[in-house]
């Protein structure tokens, strides 16, 4: 797991953001040790409640499940809103609007690496 150990953002509980994605993929919220990984299935809403800014998509998943080994990317939000994963040449493009699902409000959230503490 690639996710950072700082799991809670005070300013960002409550509430939940509503993720959908045209492929079947894993959303990764938590931290490193203590963290949960979320189906989201292709075309469907999900509301789900982040604790954090920060999240990861999976890019490529080993192993069995309960030794499962995730390689993501991480993501920040600007709050609590909507955010698109859309798979465009083999790559998840994440997009994200604050208040509404039109798409001319939806800006492109790049990935960051994890720094290790």
């Amino acid at each position: 797991m690639v996710l950072s150990a700082e799991v809670g953002d005070k300013a960002f509980t409550g509430g939940k953001t509503h993720v959908t994605s045209d492929r079947n993929v894993f959303l990764i919220t938590g931290g490193i040790h203590n963290f949960k990984s979320i189906l989201l299935k292709a075309d469907e809403d999900k509301r789900i409640n982040l604790r954090s800014k920060k999240f990861g998509v999976a890019q490529d998943i080993t192993g069995m499940s309960g030794q499962r080994v995730y390689t993501v990317k991480i993501y920040e939000a600007d709050g609590k809103g909507y955010i698109s994963l859309n798979l465009e040449n083999g790559e998840y493009k994440v997009y994200f609007s604050l208040r509404t699902m039109k798409k001319e409000n939806w800006s492109q959230l790049g990935w960051r690496p994890m720094m290790r503490r």
